[in-house]
């Protein structure tokens, strides 16, 4: 019993630790096409891909509907040693992130 407590404290620790600020949402969609499609992205039924435009989303596509994983904000920092970065690639790689001198 205790034993399980202080396994549940450790990974709520870790969780609250990690500082993860980002969106996921499920959206209805058509997909007789065989598609997920819309402004900034196409992406077959049962594949994961990713948005075209600044979004910086992933998308799973499913039958009639998308899941769509997104960046969180970021505070811009107030050390003038640090400044905001926008990696190149894939979500979550595109984020916004803080980076320090």
């Amino acid at each position: 019993m205790l034993q399980t407590l202080y396994i549940s404290l450790f990974f709520g620790c870790t969780f609250l630790l990690l500082d993860t600020n980002a969106y996921t949402y499920i959206q209805p969609l058509n997909t007789e096409s065989g598609f997920c499609e819309g402004p900034g992205f196409k992406v077959a039924v049962g594949e994961e891909g990713y948005s075209t435009d600044e979004s910086c989303e992933k998308i799973l596509c499913h039958h009639g509907s998308r899941e769509v994983f997104g960046c969180g904000k970021v505070i811009p920092p107030s050390d003038p040693q640090c400044h905001m970065v926008r990696e190149s690639g894939h979500h979550p790689d595109c984020c916004l992130q803080v980076r320090c001198a």
